[in-house]
């Protein structure tokens, strides 16, 4: 299933909204959107890799 359908927040106590979820911004949008719409009451992570990029993509010797 795809992030931007899924459906049964009330399950959880927290959610993990990864840098990578979605193609663009405009995705992103839509996902959490979609967490909104549902009346989600619990606690939303956003992870990012801006400072961690040169450990996630390590420049070629």
């Amino acid at each position: 299933m795809d992030s931007k359908e899924y459906q049964d927040y009330k399950n959880h106590d927290t959610i993990i909204f990864a840098a990578l979820n979605g193609r663009d911004q405009k995705e992103k949008l839509e996902i959490i959107k979609n967490i909104n719409k549902n009346n989600y009451n619990g606690i939303i992570l956003f992870r990012s890799s801006h400072s961690l990029r040169k450990l996630l993509y390590p420049e070629e010797l």
